[in-house]
């Protein structure tokens, strides 16, 4: 991947540099400890580039929806309603349209902390992946997959997130992960990037069992203290 930078006084200069795995936002909400319970909300907010929802014929995720409030102030009121600890976005894609900048302004006052991975300002898209957390003492981590095809082999750079969350003793308390994995119908075969022909089942099916080998590798170096969730709806 390659960036652009402008030189004040040389002009414009090409560096050959990798992007950065993710980026770090701090909001204005004060972090707390992590407590006995924790609320996760995890939501696809379909937030697709300007230029792919015009040839589709669609609003545009901050665009107003015939008269109505643009969905993005939708998913604020459900997110300030709902008040989660950690927050889960997927499909935060950006191409310069900055959909990610408008999430972390508008929810600022809610969370301390922001970690994002949807390359920002670029032609290539990063993994649409956003997490949000009100808690102090985290770290995060992104992960590529492995395993892709089709759309997201060409133009998605696809993995997964870990957020670690710890106490005021440095104790681990608990690893979440947010991911979109391969899309497509289940049956339909697709290209890999390794150039294997695979369903698109399969594919998912790999960056499954890729979350999880990871997740047991850092158990093994690290066990949390949260192992086993009870789920609420």
């Amino acid at each position: 991947m390659f960036i652009l930078l402008k030189h004040a006084l040389l002009g414009l200069l090409i560096f050959l540099a990798p992007a950065p795995l993710y980026q770090t936002y701090q909001g204005s909400a004060k972090g707390v400890v992590v407590e006995n319970n924790t609320k996760i909300l995890s939501l696809n907010i379909l937030g697709f580039p300007k230029g792919q929802t015009d040839r589709e014929n669609r609003p545009h995720f901050l665009d107003p929806v015939k008269g109505a409030n643009s969905r993005i102030s939708k998913i604020y009121n459900t997110i300030k309603a709902e008040q989660p600890d950690i927050l889960l976005l997927q499909e935060v894609h950006d191409e310069g349209n900055q959909i990610d900048e408008h999430i972390i302004n508008g929810l600022s006052d809610q969370f301390s902390t922001f970690y994002t991975h949807t390359l920002r300002g670029q032609k290539v898209l990063g993994s649409g992946l956003l997490v949000a957390t009100r808690y102090k003492n985290t770290s995060f981590e992104m992960v590529p997959f492995t395993s892709d095809g089709g759309a997201d082999r060409k133009y998605v750079h696809k993995g997964f997130g870990i957020i670690s969350v710890r106490d005021n003793n440095d104790k681990l308390v608990m690893r979440v992960v947010n991911t979109h994995m391969q899309s497509g119908p289940t049956d339909s075969l697709e290209t890999t990037f390794d150039g294997c022909t695979m369903t698109y089942g399969q594919i998912r099916n790999n960056q499954m069992q890729q979350v999880i080998t990871t997740l047991n590798q850092l158990d093994a170096q690290e066990k949390a203290s949260v192992n086993n969730l009870s789920y609420g709806f």
